[in-house]
Protein backbone atom coordinates (compact mmCIF):
# COMPACT_ATOMS: atom_id res chain seq x y z
CA UNK A 1 0.00 0.00 0.00
CA UNK A 2 2.78 2.63 1.01
CA UNK A 3 4.68 1.46 -2.16
CA UNK A 4 1.98 2.29 -4.23
CA UNK A 5 1.78 5.85 -2.42
CA UNK A 6 5.38 6.94 -2.57
CA UNK A 7 7.61 5.46 -4.93
CA UNK A 8 7.13 8.00 -8.18
CA UNK A 9 9.38 6.50 -10.17
CA UNK A 10 12.59 4.82 -10.80
CA UNK A 11 15.75 6.52 -12.41
CA UNK A 12 18.92 4.52 -13.54
CA UNK A 13 20.29 2.99 -10.80
CA UNK A 14 17.36 3.46 -8.30
CA UNK A 15 15.34 6.18 -7.65
CA UNK A 16 15.87 7.06 -3.79
CA UNK A 17 12.89 9.62 -3.00
CA UNK A 18 6.90 18.36 -4.05
CA UNK A 19 6.67 21.30 -2.79
CA UNK A 20 7.91 23.43 0.72
CA UNK A 21 7.86 27.11 1.19
CA UNK A 22 10.47 28.85 0.00
CA UNK A 23 12.05 32.29 1.13
CA UNK A 24 9.59 33.98 -0.79
CA UNK A 25 6.70 32.53 1.36
CA UNK A 26 8.67 32.38 4.51
CA UNK A 27 9.59 36.57 4.45
CA UNK A 28 7.21 37.76 1.56
CA UNK A 29 7.89 39.82 -1.35
CA UNK A 30 8.16 43.39 -2.26
CA UNK A 31 6.19 44.85 -5.10
CA UNK A 32 7.36 43.83 -8.95
CA UNK A 33 10.40 45.37 -10.03
CA UNK A 34 12.14 45.05 -13.25
CA UNK A 35 14.77 42.82 -13.92
CA UNK A 36 18.17 44.16 -15.17
CA UNK A 37 20.00 42.26 -17.60
CA UNK A 38 23.31 40.54 -16.80
CA UNK A 39 24.29 37.42 -14.69
CA UNK A 40 23.58 37.46 -11.16
CA UNK A 41 26.16 36.90 -8.46
CA UNK A 42 26.00 36.90 -4.50
CA UNK A 43 27.73 39.59 -2.75
CA UNK A 44 28.14 37.05 0.32
CA UNK A 45 29.91 34.56 -1.88
CA UNK A 46 33.13 33.72 -0.61
CA UNK A 47 36.16 34.81 -2.36
CA UNK A 48 37.11 31.91 -4.25
CA UNK A 49 35.40 28.64 -5.51
CA UNK A 50 35.62 25.31 -3.59
CA UNK A 51 37.99 22.51 -5.57
CA UNK A 52 39.81 19.34 -4.83
CA UNK A 53 43.18 19.59 -3.77
CA UNK A 54 45.05 17.17 -6.76
CA UNK A 55 48.00 16.51 -4.81
CA UNK A 56 45.30 13.33 -3.15
CA UNK A 57 42.70 13.48 -6.14
CA UNK A 58 43.82 9.99 -6.76
CA UNK A 59 44.12 9.05 -2.81
CA UNK A 60 40.98 6.53 -2.26
CA UNK A 61 38.54 6.72 0.59
CA UNK A 62 38.51 4.72 3.25
CA UNK A 63 35.81 4.32 5.47
CA UNK A 64 35.29 2.06 9.02
CA UNK A 65 32.93 -0.91 8.05
CA UNK A 66 29.42 0.00 8.64
CA UNK A 67 27.85 -0.73 12.12
CA UNK A 68 24.02 -1.50 12.84
CA UNK A 69 22.74 1.52 15.26
CA UNK A 70 19.73 0.42 17.25
CA UNK A 71 18.68 4.05 18.82
CA UNK A 72 18.94 8.00 18.13
CA UNK A 73 19.22 9.38 21.16
CA UNK A 74 19.39 13.05 20.53
CA UNK A 75 19.82 15.85 17.81
CA UNK A 76 22.86 14.62 15.92
CA UNK A 77 22.62 10.70 17.59
CA UNK A 78 24.94 11.09 20.27
CA UNK A 79 25.89 13.93 22.25
CA UNK A 80 29.51 14.32 20.52
CA UNK A 81 27.46 14.29 16.93
CA UNK A 82 29.89 11.69 15.53
CA UNK A 83 27.41 8.71 14.47
CA UNK A 84 30.36 7.35 11.97
CA UNK A 85 29.19 4.51 9.94
CA UNK A 86 25.32 3.30 10.06
CA UNK A 87 24.54 -0.14 8.70
CA UNK A 88 22.06 -0.79 5.88
CA UNK A 89 22.18 -3.13 3.03
CA UNK A 90 20.63 -2.53 -0.33
CA UNK A 91 18.50 -0.23 -2.15
CA UNK A 92 15.92 1.59 -0.02
CA UNK A 93 12.03 0.54 0.15
CA UNK A 94 9.32 2.44 1.73
CA UNK A 95 8.13 0.32 4.39
CA UNK A 96 5.29 2.76 6.03
CA UNK A 97 4.14 6.38 6.78
CA UNK A 98 2.70 7.92 9.50
CA UNK A 99 1.25 11.11 10.43
CA UNK A 100 2.37 12.62 13.25
CA UNK A 101 0.13 15.67 14.09
CA UNK A 102 0.38 18.95 11.89
CA UNK A 103 2.41 20.18 8.93
CA UNK A 104 3.78 23.14 8.51
CA UNK A 105 1.08 26.47 7.40
CA UNK A 106 2.01 30.34 7.38
CA UNK A 107 4.51 30.90 10.53
CA UNK A 108 4.27 27.43 12.16
CA UNK A 109 7.50 25.37 11.07
CA UNK A 110 9.10 22.00 11.47
CA UNK A 111 12.57 22.63 13.14
CA UNK A 112 13.08 20.12 15.29
CA UNK A 113 14.57 16.31 14.09
CA UNK A 114 13.11 13.43 15.27
CA UNK A 115 14.93 11.25 17.96
CA UNK A 116 14.84 7.23 18.55
CA UNK A 117 15.14 5.15 21.41
CA UNK A 118 13.92 1.82 21.94
CA UNK A 119 11.81 1.06 18.60
CA UNK A 120 10.20 4.46 19.88
CA UNK A 121 10.24 7.16 17.35
CA UNK A 122 9.71 10.53 19.08
CA UNK A 123 8.50 14.34 17.58
CA UNK A 124 7.57 17.63 17.44
CA UNK A 125 5.00 18.76 14.85
CA UNK A 126 4.35 22.45 13.77
CA UNK A 127 2.51 23.25 16.71
CA UNK A 128 4.65 21.88 18.95
CA UNK A 129 2.72 18.27 19.68
CA UNK A 130 5.16 15.49 20.81
CA UNK A 131 4.08 12.37 19.82
CA UNK A 132 5.43 8.59 20.30
CA UNK A 133 5.42 6.28 17.34
CA UNK A 134 5.81 2.64 17.61
CA UNK A 135 8.58 1.32 14.81
CA UNK A 136 7.43 -2.31 15.50
CA UNK A 137 3.85 -1.04 13.67
CA UNK A 138 4.09 2.57 12.66
CA UNK A 139 1.00 3.13 15.36
CA UNK A 140 0.75 6.42 17.49
CA UNK A 141 1.50 5.55 21.46
CA UNK A 142 0.52 8.50 22.88
CA UNK A 143 0.61 12.37 22.03
CA UNK A 144 1.17 15.30 24.31
CA UNK A 145 1.30 18.98 23.96
CA UNK A 146 3.98 21.23 25.35
CA UNK A 147 2.49 24.72 24.86
CA UNK A 148 2.20 26.47 27.72
CA UNK A 149 -1.46 27.15 29.07
CA UNK A 150 -2.63 30.18 26.97
CA UNK A 151 0.49 30.81 25.06
CA UNK A 152 -0.14 31.11 21.13
CA UNK A 153 1.23 28.75 19.14
CA UNK A 154 1.80 30.63 16.06
CA UNK A 155 5.07 31.49 14.90
CA UNK A 156 6.86 29.29 18.30
CA UNK A 157 9.85 27.77 16.48
CA UNK A 158 12.46 25.48 17.49
CA UNK A 159 12.91 23.24 20.64
CA UNK A 160 13.55 19.93 20.38
CA UNK A 161 14.58 16.14 21.87
CA UNK A 162 16.76 14.13 23.74
CA UNK A 163 16.91 10.91 25.59
CA UNK A 164 19.16 9.53 28.23
CA UNK A 165 18.62 7.08 31.63
CA UNK A 166 15.23 7.04 30.25
CA UNK A 167 14.00 9.92 30.34
CA UNK A 168 12.65 12.06 27.15
CA UNK A 169 14.09 15.73 27.34
CA UNK A 170 11.73 18.39 25.81
CA UNK A 171 12.70 21.96 25.21
CA UNK A 172 10.34 24.64 23.77
CA UNK A 173 10.42 27.80 21.75
CA UNK A 174 8.59 29.00 24.94
CA UNK A 175 11.50 29.17 27.47
CA UNK A 176 10.54 25.15 28.76
CA UNK A 177 12.73 22.57 29.55
CA UNK A 178 10.36 19.39 30.37
CA UNK A 179 11.52 15.96 31.66
CA UNK A 180 8.99 13.01 30.36
CA UNK A 181 8.44 9.53 31.10
CA UNK A 182 9.02 8.49 28.10
CA UNK A 183 6.54 5.21 28.07
CA UNK A 184 3.36 7.86 28.57
CA UNK A 185 4.37 11.15 28.27
CA UNK A 186 3.94 12.25 32.01
CA UNK A 187 6.01 14.89 33.92
CA UNK A 188 9.16 14.51 35.81
CA UNK A 189 9.72 17.95 36.37
CA UNK A 190 9.66 21.32 34.27
CA UNK A 191 11.73 24.98 33.82
CA UNK A 192 10.84 28.09 32.73
CA UNK A 193 14.32 29.58 31.72
CA UNK A 194 12.57 32.95 30.43
CA UNK A 195 13.64 32.80 27.43
CA UNK A 196 13.22 31.49 23.92
CA UNK A 197 15.17 28.15 23.28
CA UNK A 198 15.33 27.20 19.42
CA UNK A 199 17.73 24.07 19.75
CA UNK A 200 17.76 20.60 20.88
CA UNK A 201 18.90 19.77 24.60
CA UNK A 202 21.65 17.78 24.83
CA UNK A 203 21.73 15.14 27.92
CA UNK A 204 24.81 13.47 29.14
CA UNK A 205 25.94 12.06 32.80
CA UNK A 206 23.70 13.89 35.46
CA UNK A 207 23.28 16.91 33.58
CA UNK A 208 21.20 18.56 30.68
CA UNK A 209 22.52 21.33 28.33
CA UNK A 210 20.29 24.16 26.72
CA UNK A 211 21.05 26.63 24.43
CA UNK A 212 18.53 29.62 24.22
CA UNK A 213 18.10 31.76 21.37
CA UNK A 214 19.83 35.02 22.73
CA UNK A 215 23.20 33.00 23.83
CA UNK A 216 22.32 32.08 27.57
CA UNK A 217 24.02 28.62 28.39
CA UNK A 218 22.00 26.60 30.76
CA UNK A 219 23.43 23.60 32.50
CA UNK A 220 20.72 22.09 34.39
CA UNK A 221 20.13 18.90 37.18
CA UNK A 222 18.72 16.10 35.46
CA UNK A 223 17.08 14.56 38.13
CA UNK A 224 15.05 18.08 38.91
CA UNK A 225 15.88 20.36 36.50
CA UNK A 226 17.96 23.16 38.83
CA UNK A 227 20.30 25.31 37.48
CA UNK A 228 23.75 24.03 38.44
CA UNK A 229 25.66 26.56 36.72
CA UNK A 230 24.64 28.82 33.07
CA UNK A 231 26.93 31.43 30.93
CA UNK A 232 26.24 33.94 28.33
CA UNK A 233 27.59 34.73 25.18
CA UNK A 234 27.64 37.94 22.81
CA UNK A 235 23.73 39.23 22.67
CA UNK A 236 23.04 38.83 18.52
CA UNK A 237 20.28 41.02 17.30
CA UNK A 238 19.47 38.61 14.21
CA UNK A 239 20.04 35.41 13.52
CA UNK A 240 19.66 32.17 11.33
CA UNK A 241 15.90 30.22 11.79
CA UNK A 242 17.99 26.93 12.80
CA UNK A 243 20.33 26.89 16.05
CA UNK A 244 23.03 25.15 17.14
CA UNK A 245 22.98 22.19 19.47
CA UNK A 246 26.30 21.68 21.93
CA UNK A 247 28.03 19.40 22.03
CA UNK A 248 29.71 16.73 24.83
CA UNK A 249 33.05 14.90 24.86
CA UNK A 250 34.06 13.66 28.52
CA UNK A 251 34.74 16.77 30.66
CA UNK A 252 34.15 19.08 28.02
CA UNK A 253 31.08 21.15 26.51
CA UNK A 254 31.17 22.78 22.99
CA UNK A 255 29.04 26.03 22.76
CA UNK A 256 28.60 27.23 19.33
CA UNK A 257 26.54 30.94 19.64
CA UNK A 258 24.68 32.96 17.04
CA UNK A 259 27.87 35.55 17.68
CA UNK A 260 30.37 33.25 16.29
CA UNK A 261 31.67 32.33 19.09
CA UNK A 262 32.75 28.92 20.08
CA UNK A 263 33.45 28.05 23.46
CA UNK A 264 34.91 24.86 25.81
CA UNK A 265 33.55 24.57 29.00
CA UNK A 266 34.27 22.44 31.92
CA UNK A 267 30.61 20.11 32.05
CA UNK A 268 30.78 19.91 35.70
CA UNK A 269 31.21 23.32 36.90
CA UNK A 270 31.28 25.86 33.96
CA UNK A 271 34.37 27.14 33.44
CA UNK A 272 35.89 28.36 30.04
CA UNK A 273 39.23 25.92 29.08
CA UNK A 274 39.04 28.01 25.94
CA UNK A 275 37.06 30.66 23.30
CA UNK A 276 37.45 30.81 19.44
CA UNK A 277 35.92 33.31 16.86
CA UNK A 278 34.82 31.65 14.03
CA UNK A 279 33.92 34.66 11.91
CA UNK A 280 35.72 35.17 8.34
CA UNK A 281 37.52 38.52 7.19
CA UNK A 282 36.98 38.68 3.67
CA UNK A 283 38.64 41.44 1.37
CA UNK A 284 35.83 43.80 2.35
CA UNK A 285 35.54 42.83 5.73
CA UNK A 286 33.65 40.12 7.57
CA UNK A 287 31.68 37.58 4.86
CA UNK A 288 28.56 38.26 5.87
CA UNK A 289 26.45 40.73 8.49
CA UNK A 290 25.54 36.84 9.98
CA UNK A 291 28.44 35.27 12.17
CA UNK A 292 26.11 33.15 13.50
CA UNK A 293 27.13 29.49 13.99
CA UNK A 294 23.91 27.77 12.77
CA UNK A 295 25.68 23.78 12.76
CA UNK A 296 26.36 22.14 15.76
CA UNK A 297 30.58 20.95 16.53
CA UNK A 298 31.45 17.79 16.23
CA UNK A 299 33.99 15.80 18.62
CA UNK A 300 35.99 13.03 17.59
CA UNK A 301 38.93 12.14 20.19
CA UNK A 302 40.79 15.13 20.68
CA UNK A 303 39.58 17.21 18.02
CA UNK A 304 36.22 19.09 17.55
CA UNK A 305 35.55 20.83 14.08
CA UNK A 306 32.88 23.81 13.33
CA UNK A 307 31.58 25.71 10.55
CA UNK A 308 30.04 28.88 10.55
CA UNK A 309 27.68 30.92 8.46
CA UNK A 310 30.37 33.51 7.75
CA UNK A 311 32.86 31.15 6.19
CA UNK A 312 35.20 29.42 8.62
CA UNK A 313 35.73 25.55 9.23
CA UNK A 314 38.12 24.99 11.92
CA UNK A 315 40.04 21.85 13.49
CA UNK A 316 40.74 22.58 16.95
CA UNK A 317 42.63 20.47 19.55
CA UNK A 318 40.10 20.21 22.35
CA UNK A 319 43.05 20.34 25.60
CA UNK A 320 44.72 23.93 24.31
CA UNK A 321 42.10 25.35 21.87
CA UNK A 322 44.70 25.63 19.31
CA UNK A 323 43.56 25.53 15.76
CA UNK A 324 45.15 22.36 13.80
CA UNK A 325 43.43 23.62 10.25
CA UNK A 326 40.95 25.93 9.41
CA UNK A 327 39.19 26.35 5.72
CA UNK A 328 37.45 28.93 3.79
CA UNK A 329 33.84 27.14 3.92
CA UNK A 330 31.18 28.46 4.94
CA UNK A 331 27.85 26.20 6.41
CA UNK A 332 24.66 25.92 8.39
CA UNK A 333 24.43 22.06 8.86
CA UNK A 334 26.03 19.78 10.75
CA UNK A 335 28.86 18.59 9.53
CA UNK A 336 29.50 14.40 9.06
CA UNK A 337 32.19 12.70 10.80
CA UNK A 338 33.45 9.33 9.75
CA UNK A 339 36.89 7.92 9.84
CA UNK A 340 39.27 10.20 8.54
CA UNK A 341 36.38 12.39 6.42
CA UNK A 342 34.14 15.14 6.88
CA UNK A 343 31.38 15.49 4.88
CA UNK A 344 29.82 18.95 4.37
CA UNK A 345 26.82 20.76 2.78
CA UNK A 346 27.93 24.38 2.43
CA UNK A 347 25.97 27.63 1.92
CA UNK A 348 26.48 27.39 -2.04
CA UNK A 349 24.27 24.17 -2.35
CA UNK A 350 28.30 22.35 -2.54
CA UNK A 351 28.73 18.70 -1.21
CA UNK A 352 32.45 18.92 -0.50
CA UNK A 353 34.19 15.64 1.36
CA UNK A 354 37.64 17.26 3.87
CA UNK A 355 40.57 15.29 5.37
CA UNK A 356 40.30 15.75 9.19
CA UNK A 357 43.66 15.55 8.96
CA UNK A 358 44.72 18.46 7.54
CA UNK A 359 41.53 19.92 5.89
CA UNK A 360 42.29 19.32 2.38
CA UNK A 361 39.50 18.86 -0.17
CA UNK A 362 38.90 15.05 -1.42
CA UNK A 363 35.99 15.47 -3.70
CA UNK A 364 33.43 18.64 -4.00
CA UNK A 365 29.81 17.57 -5.66
CA UNK A 366 28.06 20.76 -6.88
CA UNK A 367 23.88 20.61 -6.23
CA UNK A 368 21.18 22.34 -7.73
CA UNK A 369 20.63 26.04 -6.32
CA UNK A 370 17.63 26.94 -7.38
CA UNK A 371 14.26 25.10 -9.03
CA UNK A 372 14.92 27.96 -11.83
CA UNK A 373 18.75 28.73 -12.17
CA UNK A 374 17.85 30.92 -15.12
CA UNK A 375 15.80 33.53 -12.87
CA UNK A 376 17.61 32.18 -10.10
CA UNK A 377 13.87 31.68 -8.39
CA UNK A 378 12.81 28.75 -5.60
CA UNK A 379 15.86 28.52 -3.76
CA UNK A 380 16.62 25.11 -2.87
CA UNK A 381 17.67 24.25 1.13
CA UNK A 382 19.74 20.77 1.79
CA UNK A 383 20.00 19.04 4.95
CA UNK A 384 22.83 17.55 6.83
CA UNK A 385 24.37 14.57 4.82
CA UNK A 386 23.81 11.59 6.47
CA UNK A 387 26.08 8.04 6.06
CA UNK A 388 24.12 5.22 5.67
CA UNK A 389 25.55 1.67 4.32
CA UNK A 390 27.81 3.53 1.78
CA UNK A 391 26.11 6.39 0.14
CA UNK A 392 25.08 9.76 1.59
CA UNK A 393 21.67 10.77 2.04
CA UNK A 394 20.56 14.59 1.58
CA UNK A 395 17.30 15.65 1.06
CA UNK A 396 15.30 19.07 -0.08
CA UNK A 397 13.14 21.73 1.57
CA UNK A 398 11.33 21.10 -2.22
CA UNK A 399 11.12 17.04 -1.46
CA UNK A 400 13.90 15.68 -3.28
CA UNK A 401 16.10 13.07 -2.09
CA UNK A 402 19.32 12.02 -3.08
CA UNK A 403 21.75 9.21 -2.65
CA UNK A 404 25.53 10.49 -3.70
CA UNK A 405 28.63 7.81 -3.10
CA UNK A 406 30.93 8.98 -0.13
CA UNK A 407 33.79 7.77 -2.01
CA UNK A 408 33.48 9.34 -5.10
CA UNK A 409 30.54 12.03 -4.59
CA UNK A 410 28.71 10.84 -7.76
CA UNK A 411 25.17 10.63 -7.60
CA UNK A 412 23.66 7.02 -7.38
CA UNK A 413 20.26 7.51 -7.14
CA UNK A 414 17.24 10.30 -6.62
CA UNK A 415 13.33 10.22 -5.40
CA UNK A 416 10.74 12.92 -5.52
CA UNK A 417 8.56 12.74 -2.35
CA UNK A 418 5.57 14.73 -2.43
CA UNK A 419 6.26 17.61 0.63
CA UNK A 420 9.61 19.23 1.71
CA UNK A 421 12.31 18.17 4.11
CA UNK A 422 13.03 20.68 6.61
CA UNK A 423 15.22 18.67 9.09
CA UNK A 424 17.48 16.04 8.45
CA UNK A 425 17.02 12.27 7.91
CA UNK A 426 17.55 9.46 10.87
CA UNK A 427 18.60 6.02 10.90
CA UNK A 428 18.20 3.42 13.39
CA UNK A 429 18.46 -0.33 12.53
CA UNK A 430 19.33 -0.25 8.95
CA UNK A 431 15.92 1.83 8.53
CA UNK A 432 15.99 5.62 6.91
CA UNK A 433 13.29 8.16 9.09
CA UNK A 434 12.16 11.19 6.84
CA UNK A 435 10.19 13.89 8.34
CA UNK A 436 8.35 15.92 6.19
CA UNK A 437 6.96 19.46 6.10
CA UNK A 438 3.39 17.94 6.27
CA UNK A 439 4.49 15.84 9.22
CA UNK A 440 4.59 13.01 7.86
CA UNK A 441 7.25 10.34 9.17
CA UNK A 442 8.60 7.93 6.06
CA UNK A 443 10.58 4.61 7.17
CA UNK A 444 12.55 3.54 4.36
CA UNK A 445 14.65 0.23 4.44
Amino acid sequence: MIAAKWIIGVLCLSTLFSGCDTVKDIIGTGPEEERLPGKRISVLALDRTLEPDLEIADRPVKLPRPRLNSDWLQNSGLPTHVMQHPAAEGNLTPLWSHDIGAGETGENLILSSPIIAHQVLFALDSENVLSATSLRNGRTLWKASVIPEGEDVEGALGGGLAYHLETLYVTTAFGYVLALNPENGGIYWWRNLGTPIRSAPVADSERVFVLSIDNKFFALNHGDGKTIWEHSGISETAGLLGSATPAVSDDLVFVPYSSGELFAMRAENGRVAWSDLLTFQGRLGTNTILNDIDASPVVNGNVVYSISHSGRLVAIDIRSGVRIWEQEIAGTSTPWLVGDYLYIMTTTNSLVCIQTIDGRVRWVQSLPVYLDPEDQEELIIWTRPILLGDRLIIASNHGEVRAVSPYTGRMLGVINLRNGVRVSPIVANGTLYILTTDAKVLALR
